[in-house]
């Protein structure tokens, strides 16, 4: 019996070293490095462990993909530096793993779209006459608001938070205490303005009367006394409406604003109870909406007017300023536009 033991001893060592060859032979091609120079505790702990070094593997194949993408070289290689970093930390064969299945999954997710460094372009840009303060700072109010605020539609955006723009002080005036002063300006204004007849102040009167008790119309006339220019006379404007509600009435029953809200200026000679001129073509204005406002005490016009050259609807907030031109009391003249697209909701009803 003993005999036979002596001569299988010698094979126990051949049997070891036979195995120790084996597994070093797997080490070498489970992962993705050489395991026989494996030196630190996790390269160790791969090269141990078949399921980890089958992810170690795959994800160097993955990580060598997500290189090819030009976009994204920079990035994807300062990731693998900081995972490597947080793998290498581990201290057991769980972490490691963790570490692995979560690298796999950043590399398996689609590329980030790169983020533009350009700021998106305001809603309300100054396209003409920049360097104006009424105009820049009117444009970063308009700017500063929601979206569903800003865009003055009927009426233009004012607000406690931008003091420098304000209505002049207006002091309402009774229509029926002044029914001839504005048969005066009805006659004088175009017939687009309002659909009342002026062959007689009676005929006018009746058919007035009636529309304001039905509610068909809700004129308005309001006072106010300015100085137009600096260094000028205090003056008395008058401002007529021949129907203030027209841009609500058409929005509740088009969607829209169909027809322009008009606001009518005068220069009126309060001692003489008559206009200064019946040439009112530079100092009368109309529009969607067309206003009177100041800017910093000064009196300035708010022009909107509407465009459909695209797939959007476009805004024109023109600004202008009086000035005195030739025998005319005041021209009202462009300083600066200001321009910005409505929302996609609005032009598909103002379209159809």
């Amino acid at each position: 019996m003993q005999k036979h033991n002596a001569k299988l001893t010698p094979l126990v060592p051949i049997f070891w070293l036979f195995a120790i060859w084996v597994m070093a032979l797997h080490w070498a091609h489970a992962a993705s490095f050489d395991c026989a120079k494996a030196r630190t505790k996790v390269e160790h702990i791969i090269c141990e462990n078949p399921e980890i070094s089958k992810l170690d593997k795959e994800l160097s194949t993955a990580y060598k993909a997500a290189l090819q993408d030009e976009r994204q070289v920079d990035s994807v290689r300062q990731a693998q530096k900081r995972w490597l970093k947080e793998r290498n930390n581990c201290r057991d064969a769980g972490c490691v793993k963790n570490a692995y299945e979560l690298r796999m999954g950043q590399l398996a997710a689609p590329p980030k779209k790169a983020v533009s460094q350009e700021k998106p372009e305001p809603r309300f840009r100054v396209t003409e006459g920049k360097g104006y303060s009424v105009c820049e700072n009117y444009a970063k109010f308009l700017n500063s608001l929601p979206d569903e605020e800003a865009y003055p539609i009927c009426h233009l955006t004012l607000s406690p938070s931008f003091p420098d723009l304000k209505e002049p002080d207006w002091e309402e005036m009774d229509i029926q205490s002044h029914l001839g002063l504005v048969y005066e300006f009805e006659k004088i204004l175009s017939p687009s303005a309002h659909d009342r007849p002026v062959d007689t102040f009676e005929h006018w009167k009746a058919v007035y009367e009636k529309q304001i008790r039905t509610g068909e119309a809700l004129p308005r006339l309001r006072r106010t006394h300015l100085a137009m220019l600096n260094k000028a006379p205090v003056e008395t404007i008058l401002a007529y409406e021949p129907d203030r509600n027209v841009c609500e009435k058409d929005i509740k029953t088009y969607g829209y604003p169909l027809r322009a809200t008009h606001t009518w200026l005068y220069l009126w000679n309060e001692q003489e109870q008559k206009m200064e001129s019946r040439n009112v073509s530079h100092i009368a204005f109309g529009g969607l909406p067309k206003e009177l406002l100041l800017y910093q005490g000064r009196p300035l016009t708010f022009y909107v007017a509407w465009e459909f050259p695209r797939a959007t609807a476009s805004g024109e907030l023109d600004i202008s300023y009086f000035k005195k031109v030739g025998a005319e009391p005041y021209a009202s003249l462009s300083r600066c536009r200001i321009n910005f697209e409505m929302p996609r909701e609005l032009y598909e009803r103002m379209t159809k």
